[in-house]
C-alpha cells in the first residue's frame, strides 16, 4: 500500500483521471456522433459526390442548351477548402471539331465571398489551354453558333454588365492559338504557342484596377510582350507593349482584304506605351466602340520587301517613330491618326516590271500628321505638313537608262491623298545631279510618261493591272547646281544639247494639270555658251510659251534644225539672240 506524505493524494492523480473520464463520456455522446456523422457526410459528398455530379451536368447541360459537344476527364472537389480542379476538358462544335480544350483548371473559391458580396477566389489557374479559331469562307467564325446559343439563353431584362468577382491570382500557361482565315484564295493558317498570362487582383467591381502580364510567341519565331494595369467596369488597359520578330508577311496577311501588298518580306520590331478603352461614353470610344493612344513610339524594320501590281519597294533598313499615335474603332471602320511622325530609311530601291526606277541612300520623311482608314473597302491614306530630304538618289525609266540623279533634295509642306493619288508640297529643292530628257517621235518628253505610267504589256489573268497614275504637284521648284542632256529624236540626226549649271525657279507645276507653270532658267552650255529663259511650260504635255536669251552659241548644235529648212551643214560658229 503506497503512503503519501501528510496522508494527502496528490492533485495530479485526483483531476486527470476525472478529465479523461468527461472526455469519454463526451466523445461518446449522441450529439458528438451527429457531429461527426455530419462531417464524415460533408467530406463524402463534396470528396465523391461533387465531382460526379459537376461531370454529369456539365457533359448534360452544354449539350442541351449550347448545341456543342463537350468531355471532362477527372474532377476533384475539396470541400475543406472549396478548391476545385478539371482536367481534360474538350469543347467541340456539333460537328465534333474542338474548339476550346485545357489540360487543368483549377478554382480555389474563398468563404470571404459572403462578406465581399461578390465571388472570391484565391487563384483561378488554367494549363495548357488550346483555342482553335477558324474564319470560314461564308464569312462566320467557328464560334458564331456558340455566341448565339448563349445570347439566346440570357434573358433580356438580366443586366448585361459583368457579375461580381475578384480573383487575387490568375494564371494561364502553356497556352497555344490555333488561327486559320478561310475568306481568303490561299487560306491563312498561324499559330501562337506558347501563350501565358498572369493577372494580380482581377475584379470585376467598378474603378478596381489590376496588374498584368502577357505574353505570346508564334511558330514564325514572332513575339509579343505587354504588361500593365486592367480594370473591367469600366473596361480599360495601360501599359507597355513590344512586338519583336514581326514578320512583314504576317502584316500583310492580316491587311490583305483592305490593301493587296502581294509578299511582302522583311521583319518589324514595334516598341510603345499604351492607353486602351472601350465602350466608354465622352472619350471618344463611344458606346460600343474602341479608342487607342499611343505614346511615343518606335518601330524598326529590316529587309522589308513589298510588291503592288507590277510595282515592288525594298527598304533595307527603317526606323519608324512618332509623338503619339491614336486610334477609334466603330462598325466596320477604323481610324489611325499619327501626329508628329518620322521615319529614317537607307539604300531604298523602288522597281516596277523588275527594273529599279528610284533609289536613294538615305530618305529622311515626316509628317505633322498623318492618318490611315481601314472602311470595307481599300485602305485610306491622307497626310498634311509632309517633310523628306533624300541623298544620293537615281532615277530610271524601266525602258532607259539613267534619267536623273541628284545628291540632295529635299520636300516641305507637303500633303497627299492615296485615294485621289497624288501628292502636292509648298516647296522642292534639288540639288547637285543631273538629269537625262527628250523628246520622242511624237513629240512626247520622256518623263511625260514615267510621270503618266508606262504603257505596260496587256494584263493577263496571272498579272495584276497597272496601278493608276500618280498625280505630283508642287507650288515652288529650286533646281541649283544641276546638269541637262536632251535630245530631240524627231530630228535625223538626233540633235543633242548639254546645259550645265543649271539654276532654276519654277511656280505652279502640276504634272496632270494642262495649266502652265512659270518657268525662269539660267544656264550654261556645254559646247559654248549661255542661255536665259523665262516663260510658260505645260507639265502635261511640254508644250511652252519662252522668252529665250542666248549667247556665244556653238551654231553647229543647231543644225539638225536647220536642215529641215535648208540643204547645209553648219561646221562652226556661235550665235547669240
Amino acid at each position: 500500500m503506497v503512503k503519501y506524505k501528510n496522508g494527502l493524494i496528490p492533485f495530479s492523480l485526483t483531476i486527470i483521471p476525472t478529465m479523461l473520464l468527461r472526455l469519454r463520456k463526451t466523445l461518446f455522446c449522441v450529439p458528438a456522433y451527429i457531429v461527426a456523422g455530419l462531417v464524415a457526410l460533408y467530406a463524402t459528398g463534396g470528396f465523391f459526390a461533387v465531382p460526379v455530379l459537376v461531370k454529369w451536368q456539365i457533359e448534360k447541360q452544354v449539350p442541351e442548351r449550347l448545341d456543342h459537344r463537350i468531355s471532362v476527364g477527372e474532377v476533384r472537389f475539396n470541400p475543406f477548402v472549396f478548391k476545385l480542379e478539371i482536367d481534360d476538358a474538350v469543347l467541340s462544335d456539333a460537328d465534333g471539331k474542338p474548339i476550346l480544350a485545357f489540360k487543368r483548371l483549377l478554382a480555389d473559391f474563398e468563404l470571404r465571398s459572403v462578406i465581399d458580396r461578390a465571388w472570391t477566389f484565391a487563384q483561378a489557374r488554367l494549363e495548357a489551354p488550346v483555342l482553335h479559331f477558324s474564319l470560314g469562307k461564308e464569312g462566320r467564325h467557328n464560334f458564331s453558333i456558340l455566341l448565339e446559343r448563349l445570347l439566346r439563353d440570357t434573358p433580356e431584362d438580366e443586366p448585361s454588365s459583368l457579375p461580381g468577382f475578384t480573383v487575387k491570382r490568375v494564371e494561364l500557361a502553356g497556352g497555344r492559338v490555333e488561327y486559320s482565315d478561310g475568306l481568303l484564295e490561299v487560306p491563312i493558317v498561324a499559330q501562337m504557342d506558347p501563350v501565358s498570362i498572369e493577372i494580380d487582383d482581377l475584379s470585376s467591381l467598378p474603378g478596381q484596377t489590376a496588374r498584368y502580364r502577357l505574353s505570346l510567341r508564334t511558330t514564325a519565331g514572332e513575339m509579343l510582350e505587354t504588361s500593365g494595369d486592367l480594370t473591367l467596369r469600366p473596361f480599360a488597359a495601360k501599359g507597355a507593349l513590344s512586338l519583336n520578330g514581326v514578320k512583314a508577311i504576317t502584316l500583310a496577311k492580316g491587311l490583305v482584304r483592305q490593301a493587296a501588298t502581294g509578299s511582302p518580306t522583311g521583319q518589324i520590331d514595334i516598341t510603345t506605351d499604351y492607353d486602351l478603352a472601350f465602350g466608354q461614353d465622352g472619350d471618344g470610344a463611344g458606346a460600343a466602340g474602341m479608342r487607342l493612344a499611343l505614346g511615343t513610339s518606335r518601330l524598326t524594320v529590316s529587309g522589308l520587301h513589298i510588291e503592288h501590281g507590277y510595282d515592288s519597294l525594298d527598304v533595307p533598313n527603317a526606323v519608324i517613330s512618332a509623338a503619339s499615335v491614336s486610334a477609334k474603332a466603330g462598325g466596320n471602320r477604323l481610324d489611325v491618326v499619327f501626329d508628329g511622325a518620322k521615319a529614317e530609311l537607307s539604300d531604298v530601291e523602288a522597281q516596277r516590271t523588275s527594273t529599279v526606277i528610284a533609289s536613294a541612300s538615305a530618305l529622311s520623311l515626316g509628317a505633322e500628321s498623318l492618318m490611315l482608314a481601314f472602311p470595307e473597302g481599300p485602305a485610306e491614306v491622307t497626310g498634311q505638313g509632309i517633310a523628306a530630304a533624300l541623298t544620293d538618289v537615281v532615277v530610271r525609266r524601266p525602258a532607259d537608262a539613267k534619267l536623273l540623279q541628284f545628291g540632295k533634295a529635299a520636300l516641305s509642306g507637303g500633303a497627299c491623298n492615296l485615294q485621289s493619288v497624288g501628292d502636292v508640297a509648298d516647296k522642292v529643292v534639288l540639288a547637285k545631279g543631273q538629269a537625262v530628257t527628250w523628246r520622242n517621235a511624237q513629240g512626247l518628253f520622256n518623263w511625260i510618261s514615267l510621270l503618266r505610267g508606262e504603257i505596260l504589256p496587256e494584263a493577263t489573268a496571272a498579272e495584276p493591272t497597272p496601278s493608276a497614275v500618280w498625280r505630283l504637284a508642287a507650288k515652288a521648284v529650286e533646281i541649283d547646281e544641276f546638269d541637262l542632256t536632251f535630245e530631240d529624236r524627231r530630228k535625223t540626226p538626233v540633235a543633242a544639247v548639254g546645259i550645265e549649271a543649271i539654276h532654276a525657279r519654277i511656280a505652279g507645276f502640276d504634272s496632270a494639270s494642262a495649266t502652265p507653270m512659270q518657268v525662269a532658267i539660267k544656264a550654261k552650255v556645254a559646247g559654248g555658251g549661255g542661255l536665259e529663259a523665262n516663260g510658260k511650260v505645260r507639265a502635261d504635255n511640254g508644250q511652252s510659251d519662252l522668252a529665250v536669251s542666248l549667247s556665244g552659241i556653238v551654231l553647229a548644235q543647231a543644225h539638225p534644225y536647220l536642215s529641215d529648212f535648208a540643204s547645209l551643214r553648219l561646221a562652226s560658229g556661235v550665235m547669240s539672240a
